[in-house]
């Protein structure tokens, strides 16, 4: 090759077959050149594998253990190198790797290695032409190899078919037996080398073959003349100690004599086991994958429909204290649109935060703000929140740390409710206890003063007129004693749900003058009843009787100066209506919602009245448990008109 004009190998070379130019150093055997054929036949750039090692611009397909016959070409270039003689190799595969993918393309080639020697008849590079064989290859008959056995390399070629990593077996139609079979087939039926399989029948050497059908199989492909090819078939048989399932790229095709006879079939095969079992498992974890993550998706969902219909706030933060997550009751309590609370720092200057006693709550003092710092949760904190443009507030936090992995602490969530009528209950309950314990003593205290007296009177002077007097005033005091424990009884049986009704059909109009008779002799009101006589309800009539007594007194005691009350009974559509009016000083209109709440008392001009603030609670209950309602429409200044309506059937 060195005396060959360098003008006409350059020509050569660009136009001639597929050949690459190797630097003869081993191992790496690096590419100095490639002509167009070459990366045409390859599918690759010159910019891809120039000055690469040819290993590493051809490595060996790692799905296929055993196809890269790398030993038998490094001998081959190595043989050239020793010898200085071109060597030849027909029928090594060697897959090639698609580019831009991490896939391989299967292929079978025949290299032809030739030395290119200097001056001093050292070899210094290698011309090494391929040739791609693959169709040739699969589609070789028993004619072909006979024929190629019978040539010059009929050694190397017959090595080359022992060595070949897929397996073949020439099978006779004649009883189906075995005339050839290489290495890779052997190793595929664990049969050793030693082991005498020519002449045998295919079928006696596998049984499972024909159990699972590969007679007819056979059979059809003598008759037809069409080949039978299946990748990753499925097949059982007994390899080793027992029978498994193997998966295997099978191809069965006709051979043809020199007459066009088919005289038997080739029949090839690549166990692809490991690789279908890789791939199932791969898509059993993928699979599983799947459902984490379908599983995560849906817990995810789950858990913000949760969120998003709680009962309570729940706002999220992240490790800066930044709010990234406000629920639609959150945004409720607070009184602000997502897009206002989003972003901010819980200690935002647009509300302000306080601590119950009234005192402005330093950022470090709230809960958000102990919990990332402490990192623990908090529990119950009750802090007041000042919004600009709405009344002071009260709610009850829950705190909690969300860490990572690391148990670093990378959020913070807390759920928190609404506790101002909660607070305003307990202080309602306070006030109650603190009136309950004036109002049982003052009338204990007066009752244990008028029976001390009565004592030294009857002592003394039995016949004394003021006896009289210290009996009507004991017997008020008890009088006292009795209402204040019956409205705690019926406090008691509302709680309970038991507070019974015993209805039964009466006149309104007649039970309201009867409860208005004990004011007939007060001279300080005059007691006014209007309305139709003889309207008739069905109700519990001492239940009734309670509510019209508790109007009565309420118009007596808080418009004292009100020398007139109305009593009106009337009726209206379906139902009757029962109106007591004063013309007292009025209830201011922030006042009235609360009327008929527990515990709630009103208290104008700096007056104080006894009682405990339950007769309008319970009168509520009553009337709203015989199914009717119950109000008041004052006029400051002008006086008030309680009222209830009643079911007249």
């Amino acid at each position: 090759m060195s005396d060959l004009p360098a003008i006409f190998f350059q020509q050569y070379f660009e136009v001639g077959p597929p050949m690459v130019i190797l630097q003869a150093k081993a191992p790496e055997f690096k590419i100095l050149a490639a002509n167009p054929a070459f990366l045409k036949i390859t599918g690759t750039a010159i910019t891809h594998m120039e000055g690469k090692s040819l290993w590493d611009a051809f490595p060996a397909n790692p799905e296929e253990s055993g196809t890269s016959n790398r030993d038998i070409i490094e001998d081959s270039l190595l043989m050239t190198i020793k010898t200085k003689t071109a060597q030849v190799l027909r029928g090594v595969r060697h897959d090639i790797p698609l580019t831009g993918t991490d896939k391989f393309d299967k292929r079978y080639w025949q290299f032809a290695s030739s030395p290119v020697m200097d001056g001093a008849g050292e070899v210094t590079s290698l011309i090494y032409n391929v040739s791609d064989i693959t169709e040739a290859f699969f589609n070789a008959n028993r004619q072909e190899i006979e024929l190629a056995l019978n040539e010059q390399n009929n050694d190397q070629l017959q090595r080359q078919f022992m060595r070949a990593p897929i397996g073949m077996v020439f099978i006779n139609r004649d009883g189906y037996s075995i005339d050839y079979i290489n290495q890779a087939m052997r190793r595929l039926w664990n049969r050793g080398l030693t082991e005498n399989l020519i002449g045998q029948s295919v079928f006696e050497v596998i049984p499972e073959l024909e159990q699972q059908g590969y007679h007819a199989i056979f059979d059809e492909v003598l008759a037809t003349g069409r080949a039978f090819k299946v990748q990753e078939t499925p097949l059982q048989y007994k390899r080793t100690d027992r029978v498994k399932t193997f998966y295997l790229d099978l191809s069965i095709e006709p051979l043809y004599d020199t007459f066009d006879h088919i005289y038997g079939a080739v029949g090839f095969a690549v166990d692809v086991t490991d690789k279908v079992l890789s791939r199932g498992r791969l898509q059993a974890i993928i699979d599983e994958k799947k459902l984490v993550e379908d599983e995560l998706r849906h817990n995810e969902e789950r858990l913000v429909q949760i969120l998003e219909t709680m009962a309570e706030g729940v706002g999220i933060i992240d490790a800066n204290g930044k709010l990234t997550y406000a629920n639609p009751m959150a945004q409720k309590i607070l009184g602000l649109h997502e897009s206002e609370i989003l972003g901010n720092n819980f200690g935002e200057r647009k509300w302000k935060n306080f601590r119950t006693d009234g005192s402005p709550l330093p950022d470090e003092e709230h809960p958000m703000a102990i919990m990332m710092k402490t990192g623990q949760p908090v529990y119950d904190h009750e802090i007041a929140v000042q919004p600009p443009d709405r009344e002071r507030f009260y709610i009850s936090i829950n705190a909690a740390p969300i860490r990572d992995n690391k148990n670093k602490i990378v959020a913070g969530i807390a759920t928190f409710m609404d506790v101002t009528a909660r607070r305003k209950i307990v202080e309602q309950k306070d006030e109650f206890i603190s009136v309950a314990s004036h109002e049982l003593k003052t009338p204990l205290t007066s009752l244990k003063l008028s029976m001390q007296l009565l004592s030294k009177l009857f002592d003394t002077n039995p016949t004394s007129p003021q006896v009289a007097v210290f009996i009507a005033k004991a017997n008020n005091n008890l009088s006292r004693l009795v209402h204040l424990t019956e409205d705690l009884m019926n406090i008691s049986k509302i709680d309970n749900g038991k507070l019974p009704l015993k209805k039964a059909r009466f006149n309104l109009f007649k039970l309201a003058h009867d409860c208005c008779e004990y004011l007939t002799g007060d001279d300080a009101h005059a007691v006014v009843i209007e309305g139709e006589p003889g309207l008739q309800v069905y109700a519990d009539e001492q239940r009734i009787d309670q509510v019209i007594v508790n109007f009565v007194n309420n118009a007596v005691k808080y418009a004292p100066e009100s020398k007139k009350i109305i009593l009106k009974v009337q009726q209206l559509a379906d139902c009757a209506m029962l109106s007591v009016q004063d013309f007292g000083i009025g209830i201011p209109a922030e006042k009235v919602p609360h009327l008929f709440e527990r515990y709630y008392r009103v208290n104008e001009t700096g007056i104080q009245f006894s009682g405990l603030g339950l007769g309008l609670y319970i009168s509520a209950e009553i009337i709203e448990r015989h199914g009717g309602q119950i109000g008041v429409n004052s006029d400051p200044g002008n006086g008030s008109t309680f009222w209830f309506t009643l079911p007249i059937s």
